[in-house]
């Protein structure tokens, strides 16, 4: 159910990626996570759910395999 989600996902913003607008990238990035984290009951989630459940599934797996959350290398100061 998670792939035929993505699928949907995929095949209305593959367009829109390929043109590098904002809604295409995000639509592509959401279908890939959902397709990649196996994220739970989208098909009775709206929009806005599933890229939270998106998002939280990739930071809960970020902690998971240690990635840090911060890069104390890198200041505020230093960015444009």
């Amino acid at each position: 159910m998670f792939h035929l989600e993505a699928i949907r996902l995929i095949s209305k913003n593959l367009r829109g990626a390929v043109e590098n607008t904002k809604e295409g990238r995000e639509g592509m990035a959401l279908g890939q996570y959902i397709a990649a984290m196996g994220v739970e009951g989208v098909d009775s989630m709206s929009q806005d759910e599933y890229r939270d459940a998106a998002i939280n599934a990739v930071k809960k797996l970020s902690e998971d395999v240690g990635i840090p959350k911060t890069l104390d290398q890198i200041k505020e100061e230093d960015l444009d």
